[in-house]
């Protein structure tokens, strides 16, 4: 058996051509097929719709292939970095996304994945290691490349690691948190009681519910301070999208925590 060290570790760089390898592997994926019935389009445009993922688990998880050819790749990730936030979509290309496949193939495309990430919460409970995607070359399939691959990766996972893993995953998650103050600070953004009433309102309407009841829930059930950061965080995303400076915010953000680190 081959051990995890002999296969070729993916980086953010090899994200384009694992979306490309994936493209061809997935051509007849139930889930591709609906999103873009068009063979043709399928063909040249569903590497936008793996891409955007692929990036944020390469960074967050584990993504090997058998060598910088890409025959075949398997990602996997810890069930506490499985899902992505809004932020991290946009970082990960997920605006370029939307261009090339449009809003109706987008949200289409969530709601399955968002099936998916529930269905698996609910079945699987106590922490673990989540095989995202499994795809080998057409033309290279059947020949023990994807056993391979998962057989290396799952004699890897000793607690040690998981535990190690863990805990990487965790420091780039504050770093992240700690970019999105940054902005708020820079930008003066905050939450005004129109803004948390408009946030009811549109919970409301997704839900069917009396927005007076459904903010009675909240503050009855000690929800709020959750409620209101959601709130902000997608006030601070707004912002970026309509043309705030992220680098700078980034660059601030690490220079504050070098300080931090002096002191």
């Amino acid at each position: 058996m081959r051990e995890l060290s002999e296969f070729y570790k993916i980086t953010k760089s090899d994200a384009k051509y694992v979306s490309k390898m994936f493209e061809r592997a997935f051509f007849n994926w139930s889930l591709a097929v609906a999103l873009e019935p068009n063979d043709e389009i399928r063909r040249t445009k569903a590497h936008y719709f793996y891409v955007v993922s692929i990036r944020h688990l390469i960074k967050y998880g584990e993504a090997y292939a058998p060598s910088p050819k890409m025959e075949g790749a398997a990602i996997w990730v810890h069930s506490d970095f499985y899902k992505m936030s809004t932020w991290q979509m946009i970082k990960n290309g997920g605006l370029k996304t939307l261009y090339h496949l449009g809003v109706k193939k987008m949200m289409k495309g969530a709601k399955a994945i968002e099936f998916a990430e529930n269905l698996t919460s609910e079945i699987m409970e106590e922490p673990h290691y989540h095989l995202v995607w499994l795809g080998v070359e057409p033309e290279l399939q059947r020949k023990g490349i994807g056993t391979e691959l998962m057989n290396a990766m799952l004699k890897k996972f000793s607690e040690e690691k998981m535990k190690e893993d863990l805990r990487k995953g965790a420091e780039q998650k504050v770093k992240e948190d700690l970019v999105l103050g940054k902005i708020a600070d820079l930008e003066n953004i905050d939450l005004d009681e129109d803004t948390i009433r408009e946030g009811f309102k549109n919970l409301a309407a997704q839900t069917g519910r009396d927005m007076a009841q459904l903010r009675r829930y909240y503050e009855e059930n000690h929800l709020m301070d959750s409620f209101r950061n959601q709130l902000l965080i997608e006030k601070i995303l707004n912002h970026c999208v309509q043309g705030a400076s992220i680098t700078e915010a980034e660059r601030i953000s690490e220079k504050s925590h070098e300080e931090r680190k002096d002191t």
